[in-house]
């Protein structure tokens, strides 16, 4: 007689988001936050380095390094968010699991992230312009984000959705802020391979809005330089 054995960490990351959500959130499993972690830090590499395919040369490396930083500066204001949020709606959870659960949706999103870096790579490869590459990195950002989301209502149960909601947003706002303070990510070919850019500019939202104007040949999604954000 066959005993069935227990899946891996990684089995349950990523067939099981339900399973992991609530084993994260049940108790401590430090083997499951490490492979959570794991995925994150190879997921974001993976695609910083194909977002900076598009400039080339040092930029790969620097978004390549830039990227999990991005993601794991979002969870540390996350994770302090959704646990306060419990205890103000009476739930009994430690911030440690609510921690672990975060890291686990995080993982999922990366895990994901990596799933569609090849068809941005390929868009980039066949010559995709500076505008439509944006987009498609927000996209891809999007679904990614919506993977999290889903991850944490499993995890939170039905009566905690509206915590995982607000919980999105501040991880949506976390990452779009830490990802807009370390910018550029493609890079443009016209400028010099750049760790961060400093100058002053618009913000990430009126960012993709004009690369949305200017991807559908609209020029007033130009600054008043001539130039796209």
């Amino acid at each position: 007689m066959s005993t069935a054995t227990a899946p891996s960490d990684f089995d349950l990351l990523l067939r099981d988001p339900s399973g992991a959500a609530r084993h994260a959130l049940a108790g401590p499993r430090p083997a499951l936050s490490r492979t959570a972690l794991l995925a994150l830090v190879i997921g974001g590499a993976i695609y910083g380095g194909v977002l900076g395919s598009y400039r080339g040369e040092l930029q790969v490396l620097y978004a390549a390094i830039k990227m999990p930083l991005v993601l794991l500066g979002a969870l540390v204001v996350t994770a302090p968010a959704v646990w306060s949020l419990g205890v103000a709606s009476g739930r009994t959870w430690t911030l440690r699991s609510v921690a672990a659960l975060v890291l686990v949706a995080a993982g999922r999103a990366s895990l994901v992230l990596i799933a569609l870096a090849p068809l941005l790579w390929l868009a980039i490869d066949v010559g995709a312009g500076y505008h439509f590459s944006t987009l498609l990195a927000t996209c891809a950002f999007a679904v990614a984000g919506l993977v999290a989301l889903a991850t944490l209502v499993r995890g939170l149960g039905a009566s905690g959705a509206l915590t995982a909601l607000c919980a999105a947003l501040v991880f949506l706002s976390a990452l779009a802020q830490t990802g807009w303070a370390l910018r550029p990510w493609l890079g443009r070919p016209s400028r010099p391979v750049e760790i961060v850019r400093v100058e002053p500019g618009v913000g990430p939202l009126e960012s993709v809005f004009a690369s949305t104007r200017l991807g559908m040949g609209d020029p007033s999604g130009m600054d008043t330089e001539g130039r796209s954000p």
